[in-house]
């Protein structure tokens, strides 16, 4: 599933993206590793729970959270980029009905949702497809998801 940035994002509106988010340093009171990577993981769930509008309890993070890939962002001064995989128990008519009630924190920074079956998304990032502007860590997040789980997919 991915989000149609809004255009009132400042960074890469109207683009499709994953939904997530961005470290806060202000909450990690001491700066160790663990406190750092605890606040990564803790502000994606955040994130993506007030840009869908799922409950918490519907996240499978104990068994199906993890991380795609790591990079920077040099359209945004080399911050850094984490894109991570993350599932819910929920289908995907289930989930549409959520982000259709509007009511999550943040539901003015996207516009729609899109849900793609695993066999498309190659089309989905093929040099070819000019009809649709991908987030370019979104788009790198999607080739690594498909290089590892469906590499068949890019032949």
């Amino acid at each position: 599933m991915l989000s149609i940035r809004s255009s009132a994002c400042t960074d890469l509106p109207n683009t499709y993206d994953i939904p997530g988010g961005h470290a806060e340093p202000k909450n990690v009171k001491e700066y160790t590793n663990e406190n750092i990577v605890e606040e990564i993981i803790s502000s994606t769930i955040a994130e993506c729970l007030s840009e869908t509008n799922v409950d918490r309890n519907t996240l499978l993070i104990n068994s199906d959270f993890y991380i795609v890939i790591v990079m920077r962002s040099k359209r945004n001064y080399n911050r850094p980029v984490f894109e991570f995989c993350l599932r819910i128990t929920m289908a995907s008519d289930e989930l549409q009905q959520c982000y259709n009630l509007q009511t999550q924190k943040e539901a003015y920074e996207t516009t729609e949702l899109k849900f793609w079956p695993i066999d498309k998304i190659s089309d989905l990032l093929s040099p070819s497809n000019i009809s649709i502007s991908i987030n370019p860590s979104c788009h790198a997040a999607l080739t690594s998801y498909v290089c590892i789980f469906s590499p068949n997919l890019l032949e």
